[in-house]
């Protein structure tokens, strides 16, 4: 993802949270549109659906799916015509760069307990790689994401429910 994407993803993630409005709403396939489902089945061919969802991002619509795909876990979001804004694959935290494995070891959040490490492919330039990472500590869930090189570009804290 570009900056200019994370920025809007960073105020439309801090006004959900302040606002306690959810993001997204599960959706069944029937009703995702055509040309979002085609791009999916002729993209991941080979993915096996596993859930839908509608969200709304700087007040354009988006869907999400997550697909299971040779025993990886994806999620890809694309715009109602069927452009793939972006794909997330579950990592592990060793087959991130070493630099973002350091910059989160020596972050404050360093010594919490890893709970998903996700590398993160700009939809048009599969080029453009951030990694994020979630890592827990008693009630509460961190989310961190780094560039490449190990630089920080976001952070949100989660509660857990318990």
């Amino acid at each position: 993802m570009n900056m200019n994407r994370w920025g809007g993803a960073v105020v439309v993630l801090s006004l959900t949270v302040l606002s306690g409005v959810r993001a997204d709403e599960a959706l069944p396939a029937a009703k995702v549109p055509a040309p979002v489902l085609a791009a999916v089945q002729t993209r991941y061919a080979n993915a096996r659906q596993v859930a839908w969802s509608k969200e709304r991002e700087a007040g354009a619509v988006q869907y999400e799916v997550k697909l299971v795909q040779a025993a990886k876990h994806l999620e890809v979001t694309l715009d109602p015509s069927g452009k793939v804004l972006s794909e997330e694959t579950e990592i592990e935290f060793k087959a991130a760069p070493a630099a973002v494995q350091k910059a989160f070891a020596d972050s404050k959040y360093g010594a919490w307990t890893l709970h998903k490490v996700e590398q993160i492919a700009d939809g048009q330039d599969a080029t453009k790689l951030t990694f994020e990472i979630a890592a827990d500590h008693s009630s509460e869930r961190i989310e961190v994401v780094f560039d490449p090189s190990g630089k920080q570009l976001f952070e949100e804290l989660h509660h857990k429910k318990k």
